[in-house]
């Protein structure tokens, strides 16, 4: 998301030349919803210094989550001096999709001429289940979340 975050600033005049970072944390809501970061536990959710917000979101996983970001650059501390931000907070909805519900049928079915229909069933030449014509059924969401 390009201009997520704007009028970024430095600080005073003479801070023009110091390094900004954006921290991003999740604060609440349902993380397994974006494709984890390099440590393996916080979601990859970023702002990289031009403010653009950047997340990749897990396939068929839906919901909210509230982050917390701050801004810190690498001026320090010296002279009492503050090198981060206060911080906001934004929160990421990812809306579900109704994904359409898919079946596999069998490419044929076989059975003999003269087959003998089952006792008590004489209008049958065969019995098939659903399940021996028809496989990879689903509701449309391969992790069932629709």
């Amino acid at each position: 998301v390009e201009q997520f975050v704007t009028s970024i600033s430095p600080g005073s005049g003479n801070e023009g030349g110091q390094t900004l970072t954006f921290t991003v944390v999740l604060v609440a809501g349902y993380a397994e919803m974006f494709v984890l970061g390099e440590n393996e536990t916080e979601p990859m959710v970023m702002v990289s210094p031009d403010g653009t917000l950047r997340f990749a979101a897990v396939p068929y996983e839906f919901g909210n989550a509230t982050f917390e970001v701050t801004l810190a650059d690498d001026g320090g501390t010296v002279g009492g001096g503050r090198d981060t931000s206060s911080s906001s907070t934004f929160t990421i909805e990812v809306l579900p999709v109704n994904d359409q519900p898919s079946f596999d049928v069998a490419d044929s079915v076989a059975v003999w001429e003269y087959a003998t229909p089952p006792p008590g069933e004489p209008w049958a030449v065969q019995n098939f289940s659903f399940a021996a014509l028809a496989g990879n059924i689903s509701r449309g969401s391969p992790t069932g979340n629709e």
